[in-house]
Parts: structure tokens; C-alpha cells; sequence
């Protein structure tokens, strides 16, 4: 089993990845807090592309979940992920 710290990296690195792919880089933060024992994963998005993100019907955003449920289960972890507009 991986540190929390190398997890939070792993998690951080992985949202970065993928989100980059979809809009551009300059355009949301990526935030990774334990509440709980959970890692909480909040992704701040300029308004303009919280549709990007999102995707049709929520299926963009639904996939990374998944993603990120599947790597945070086999480190024995859970992990929540939400999407806001970043001020």
C-alpha cells in the first residue's frame, strides 16, 4: 500500500492529466483534501468550460470518477470527486 502522500500525488497527477486533455491548462486548479479518511477531489474550473468537463448527460465527469474509484480502491482508499466554478 502506497503513503497518502504518494496517493494525493498519484490521484493529483492522474486529474491533471486527464483534465489537460480536455481543456486548456490555465483554466482549473486541482485540489486534494482528506475529510473523514476520504480524499476529497475538487476541481476548479473556469465557468466557461465546466461544460467540457462535465461532458453530455455528466458522462466526461462520470468516467474520471470511475477512474479515480478504481485506483483509490486497490490502495484501499476512497475517493470523491466534485467539480465547481472556480472564482
Amino acid at each position: 500500500m502506497l503513503k497518502d502522500s504518494e496517493v494525493e500525488k498519484t490521484l493529483l497527477t492522474y486529474v491533471k492529466n486527464i483534465c489537460t486533455g480536455i481543456i486548456p491548462e490555465d483554466s482549473f486548479k486541482v485540489e486534494i483534501t482528506e475529510v473523514d479518511g476520504n480524499l476529497q477531489t475538487i476541481i476548479f474550473v473556469k465557468e466557461e468550460f465546466v461544460g467540457r468537463i462535465l461532458g453530455a448527460k455528466g458522462r466526461t465527469v462520470q468516467a474520471l470518477r470511475t477512474c479515480l474509484h478504481a485506483y483509490a480502491g486497490a490502495q484501499g482508499l476512497r475517493v470523491n470527486l466534485s467539480v465547481e466554478v472556480s472564482p
